[in-house]
């Protein structure tokens, strides 16, 4: 027994005090179990990461952009691709005008209509 607990049994009236410490001494022990499996959570998501640096996917700067049905698709940090279509002269957001997707920048114009964006960022990522 330790001296808390001496202390406890000499005076019956600190009863409220014991139950409030075995719920802290509860919660405690709970707590320290929770951080060693955030602790190994952390490793493994850290190790997971090193290696996907390593293949060159997980680069805290964006994805290059792919090149699909004649426009760029920029591709996300997280996984996956923006759903707006890029120019592929000079990398700007196209812009709906009038059906048409125009770079603003360039005046380059897209081979898809406005309409066809989510069938086609559909078809190719969804």
């Amino acid at each position: 027994m330790n001296w808390v607990d001496d202390l406890l049994q000499k005076h019956p009236s600190l009863s409220i005090a014991r139950e409030k410490l075995a719920a802290i001494e509860a919660h405690f022990s709970f707590m320290e179990k929770e951080i060693v499996q955030v602790r190994e959570e952390n490793t493994t998501l850290k190790r997971d990461i090193t290696a996907l640096r390593a293949q060159g996917m997980g680069s805290s700067a964006p994805s290059a952009f792919v090149d699909a049905s004649g426009v760029l698709w920029k591709g996300l940090t997280g996984g996956g691709f923006e759903s707006v279509p890029y120019c592929p002269t000079c990398k700007s957001p196209l812009s709906d005008v009038s059906g048409s997707l125009l770079c603003l920048k360039c005046n380059w114009q897209a081979p898809l209509k406005s309409f066809e964006v989510p069938k086609v960022y559909h078809d190719l990522f969804g």
